[in-house]
């Protein structure tokens, strides 16, 4: 059955239904118990998240991001060194009615690891939605100090600079909304 499960998945996923693969995946995962299989659900919660998110679902962005916080919560337990699941979990709270546990998982992570870029770039986007516009540009030229060139983290926290100068000039109308979220 376990086995048929996860060909399920796959199939899911390939039909472009990550919502569905998601179910499936932490059927999968909590009849299991086994870390990788969660780390799986977790995932494909956070690119269902990230899919409603983009279609201004409010409601159903607020309900698969706190699945995907719990699903990282659980990975981060088993995989305290995870850093990864854990921004993502940091991630995820900060879409749901928690966001301090998100600003909290971030921080540590942080405190853990002060060059990990995908917290860095998290943070920075948080403190762009609370338009503290220094402490927001101060975080994504960390990022752009310790991106590799190129990267997605580089040219997003290039355009989040770009969007909070336009702001403060008078040129930008919504800097969160220029800037848009960007998975690890």
């Amino acid at each position: 059955k376990r086995q048929l499960q996860a060909e399920l998945v796959n199939l899911l996923i390939g039909a472009g239904h990550p919502g569905r693969a998601a179910l499936v995946q932490k059927e999968l995962a909590d009849a299991t118990g086994a870390v990788d299989a969660q780390r799986r659900a977790a995932d494909l919660l956070y690119r269902w998240m990230q899919k409603v998110q983009g279609q201004g679902q409010r409601e159903q962005v607020f309900q698969v991001a706190r699945h995907a916080a719990q699903a990282y919560e659980k990975v981060s337990e088993q995989r305290p060194g995870d850093l990864d699941a854990r921004t993502r979990m940091g991630e995820a709270y900060l879409l749901t009615n928690e966001p301090m546990r998100g600003i909290q998982s971030i921080n540590a992570v942080l405190e853990e690891d002060s060059t990990f870029v995908p917290a860095r770039f998290q943070k920075g986007l948080a403190l762009l939605q609370i338009n503290r516009l220094d402490q927001a540009r101060q975080q994504f030229e960390m990022v752009r100090e310790y991106a590799e060139e190129g990267s997605p983290f580089a040219q997003q926290a290039d355009r989040a600079i770009t969007v909070i100068e336009e702001q403060r000039t008078g040129g930008a109308s919504g800097a969160s909304s220029s800037v848009p979220q960007t998975g690890s």
